[in-house]
């Protein structure tokens, strides 16, 4: 009975360092072995926000040295440049050439016991964490800044019915406090917009948010745990409570789209999907499913095309609109801050809130004449030709001289400026292609969706109630046995029921719960974030090798 009890990884108490959640990768190498950058931290600790805290590019500035000095110190004390492949890989491998030094030959290094690749691996983690931290604080400076979704700009007088974002209250006070964070799904006037997930976003986001973990039947898992992870944080909390919030995940369907009738190149320089990456779209469905939330998509079009159109009857039915992605073209969408119903968009990465006026500060005009811009600079990620030589910056100019691409085009001879002039004249059949590319497809018939039965407005799309039985058995068989457990706690069930796995887990389970133990002890019980505690547990099931692309029916990427 000892054994499961230990494993009491879900209430730890925070550092009194006050570190950020997200500092808690670090924590393993945070011991009390002489630090060669102690130095450096302790000047660092004298930064802080004003109030006697660091602040978060401060911690982790002071860990990336932190770091960096545990990796001198393991190769015996003389530096190199960490940023340098070909210095790291003399570092690794000596005098061999051509070695490489990316994530994947640095995982397997690190998982055989070499020190100094883990080390690597961690200091680069470090610096993306620093990076990312540096640009909040630049877009908190700049008002453009939602910290993790909680924190909303005041709804402007025009806008009485203004979206907010927020905090819901955990009803578990000793849940961990990643747990207690979601989207405040209701309006200022008490309604319940619509939020539209780019499943497709939140997928690739999910699945590099994680180590390649793996099932004990060798089936990748690690997209799914992130995926997962991602929802507790954005509806558990409202499930919990009884609410049924409306949100949808919509789907990009397989295969070719009306765009590629219109333009066979059309994202024809795409790379392939990850191949451990292929069989885990239907296991996130299937999480989807467990989850009680809907899913649309519509044969021959693209989520986006899907996305705007339920925004628009959202619209109709005087529902507001969350759009939760990353894709610029959505921006389209993007309503004035005056009316009524609107939609506002959500980047997952930065936490920005991307209104009608952050449109226009980034790309020069309004999200109307959005399409035009992205007509006339083309986009290479969606190999999308453009005219050749207008860049977003000159094309922005260009539209908000001539008010519209349609305009520009038919005036293009009257371009004093002899280069701009002629590009536009010699590529004007690419423009036009280019506008139709870009342009949304607002109007999709609803039998042409993938609605749930008997669902005929948008209103209706809510998620279904929570269903812990579901849940239960997904984690079950995906091996999240460490979801389960925390889910078990905020259940309220009896602390044997909530402390125990499956008792037909398998062994490796068991073995990967102990090794949690073990891992909290050698950290001092510093707090492990959530992919880390999972990461700890699946330890025993992950597999060297992939699945092989031709196992699996292909993706639309």
């Amino acid at each position: 009975a000892a054994g499961p009890a230990a494993v009491e990884i879900d209430t730890v108490e925070q550092p009194t360092a006050k570190a950020p959640a997200s500092l808690d990768r670090y924590a393993d190498i945070m011991d009390a072995t002489p630090d060669p950058s102690a130095e450096v931290v302790q000047v660092m600790a004298g930064s802080s926000d004003g109030n006697g805290q660091m602040t978060q590019v401060d911690i982790l500035t002071s860990q990336s040295e932190s770091i960096r000095g545990r990796v001198y110190a393991e190769n015996g004390g003389e530096e190199f440049n960490i940023n340098s492949p070909k210095q790291v890989a003399r570092v690794l491998f000596g005098d061999a050439t051509g070695q490489s030094t990316n994530k994947d030959v640095l995982d397997a290094m690190a998982g055989g016991g070499n020190r100094m690749a883990d080390l690597i691996l961690r200091y680069r983690q470090a610096q993306r964490d620093l990076k990312r931290a540096r640009k909040r604080a630049e877009n908190k400076e700049n008002g453009i800044h939602v910290d993790d979704f909680h924190k909303a700009p005041p709804p402007s007088p025009a806008a009485a019915a203004a979206t907010k974002l927020g905090t819901h209250p955990s009803k578990d006070s000793s849940s961990s406090s990643s747990s207690s964070e979601m989207l405040e799904f209701d309006d200022a006037n008490g309604s319940n917009p619509l939020l539209l997930v780019d499943a497709s976003a939140y997928i690739f986001r999910a699945y590099y948010s994680m180590p390649p973990l793996h099932r004990a039947d060798g089936i990748p898992v690690g997209a799914v745990l992130g995926f997962c992870n991602m929802l507790n944080r954005l509806v558990l909390n409202r499930s919990l409570s009884g609410d049924q919030p409306r949100i949808v995940l919509v789907f990009d369907s397989k295969g070719k789209t009306f765009r590629h009738d219109m333009y066979p190149d059309y994202k024809a320089n795409r790379g392939p999907c990850p191949e451990d990456l292929v069989p885990q779209f239907d296991l996130i469905r299937e999480a989807a499913t467990a989850y009680g939330i809907d899913q649309i998509e519509a044969p021959s079009f693209e989520a986006d095309d899907v996305i705007a159109t339920l925004a628009t009857m959202a619209r109709e039915e005087g529902i507001n609109v969350h759009v939760l992605t990353g894709d610029k073209d959505l921006m389209q969408l993007v309503t004035p801050p005056d009316e009524e119903p609107s939609i506002n968009m959500i980047d997952p990465k930065e936490m920005i809130r991307v209104t009608y006026d952050v449109v226009v500060d980034k790309f020069g005009v309004p999200p109307a004449l959005l399409g035009d811009v992205l007509a006339l600079a083309g986009d290479k990620s969606d190999n999308i030709p453009g005219v050749p030589g207008i860049g977003p910056k000159i094309a922005s100019s260009l539209i908000n001289e001539y008010g519209s691409l349609e305009v520009l085009l038919d005036r293009a001879g009257e371009i004093k400026q002899k280069g701009r002039r002629e590009k536009l004249l010699s590529n004007t059949e690419e423009a036009v292609l280019s506008r139709k590319l870009v342009e949304l497809d607002k109007a999709i018939p609803l039998d042409l969706m993938t609605m749930p039965d008997h669902y005929t407005t948008v209103s209706e799309l809510k998620m279904a109630p929570l269903s812990s039985d579901a849940l239960f058995k997904f984690y079950e068989e995906m091996g999240f046995y460490d979801l389960a457990m925390r889910l078990k706690r905020r259940l309220g069930m009896s602390g044997s029921d909530a402390n125990n796995s499956d008792p037909n887990a398998s062994e490796s389970s068991r073995i990967a719960a102990d090794e949690v133990t073990v891992a909290q002890t050698r950290t001092s019980n510093a707090p492990l974030n959530d992919n880390i505690r999972q990461g700890l547990i699946m330890h025993q099931m992950r597999k060297s090798e992939p699945p092989m692309p031709e196992d699996y029916d292909d993706v639309p990427f």
